[in-house]
């Protein structure tokens, strides 16, 4: 039987424990963030001038990895507009993937130093899954919640 690859998407605000829960349920597997582009030798250090070559680097990523076949994990605020969230979700599509995602609501507090009107504004605009499963309802591939390892 052929099994289709597949994107596990997890998706929460800053602290919500989005990289604990990918690294806890799916250390076996590729995982991509923006986090990882502020992140040199060990040392983050967020600047948002540079957030726009994040997100492109992030997007390069998503559509390098979906090219490969391979299962692998996305984590993200994905919050304002839910471009990002929209552009994964139609690559992982295109590519031939079933695409699982996870929306963390707990708070922990962001390890990253988020001021918080920062995190007041990503939270204002923070699209909550309900809305996300009404979106996708007929898209057959996409899934909520964990995919099994």
């Amino acid at each position: 039987m052929f099994k289709r690859p597949r994107i596990q998407i997890i998706r929460g605000l800053p602290g919500s424990g989005k990289t604990t829960l990918a690294l806890e349920h799916f250390p076996h597997l590729m995982r991509v963030e923006t986090d990882m582009f502020f992140t040199r030798k060990g040392e983050y250090t967020f600047t948002m001038d540079l957030n726009r070559k994040a997100v492109k680097w992030y997007n390069k990523m998503v559509r390098d990895l979906c090219k490969t076949g391979m299962d692998f994990v996305v984590t993200g605020v994905f919050s304002a507009h839910t471009e990002r969230l929209v552009e994964t979700v139609t690559t992982a599509i295109d590519a031939g993937y079933d695409i699982y995602i996870k929306t963390l609501h707990t708070n922990y507090g962001s390890i990253h130093g988020v001021p918080k009107e920062h995190y007041d504004a990503m939270k204002s605009t923070f699209v909550a899954q309900k809305m996300l499963k009404m979106f996708y309802v007929m898209r057959p591939q996409v899934h909520f919640g964990l995919m099994e390892n």
